[in-house]
């Protein structure tokens, strides 16, 4: 097996942009429908799905996934770890699909109150990819070592 950095990824991304002639949303959006097919293949639709999205493009993966896996029937509900950073284009277009694609309840996270999972959720971290380049700090670290804290399963998009 052949483990690749971010950069290589990127790059890989771009040349796939360019000789399909597709766009970064579209590629999302494929990669969002493999994910969520192999999603399916380990995991019944009886199972609450959280789905935990940074305001990235990893953000977005999470969206889409959210979107495709309540339209097929899936008990989804997406939280934002929205603590004012930038949002990436791509996210802001999944966000915008989310709403038109059945009823996906959004919430936005607290640290101070962070959410209460029930205990049979399994969580989807779409919080970052691979573009992360620095150590985490402030309110993400809290979310993360929080989150890796649970005993829920969670399923990493990336």
């Amino acid at each position: 097996m052949k483990i690749f950095n971010a950069a290589q990824i990127k790059d890989w991304d771009a040349e796939t942009i360019k000789q399909k002639g597709i766009s970064s949303l579209d590629l999302m959006e494929n990669a969002s429908i493999a994910f969520v097919s192999r999603f399916k293949s380990k995991f019944p639709i009886s199972i609450p799905v959280a789905v935990v999205c940074g305001t990235g493009n990893n953000g977005g993966d999470g969206l889409a996934i959210a979107r495709m896996l309540s339209i097929d029937g899936f008990d989804i509900k997406v939280w934002l770890a929205d603590f004012g950073q930038k949002k990436s284009d791509d996210f802001i277009a999944n966000l915008n699909r989310l709403p038109g694609h059945g009823h996906v309840p959004l919430e936005t996270i607290d640290m101070s109150e962070p959410p209460i999972f029930e205990p049979n959720i399994v969580i989807i971290d779409a919080l970052f990819g691979t573009g992360l380049n620095k150590p985490l700090d402030g309110k993400f670290e809290d979310l993360v070592l929080w989150l890796n804290s649970l005993q829920h399963t969670i399923v990493s998009v990336d």
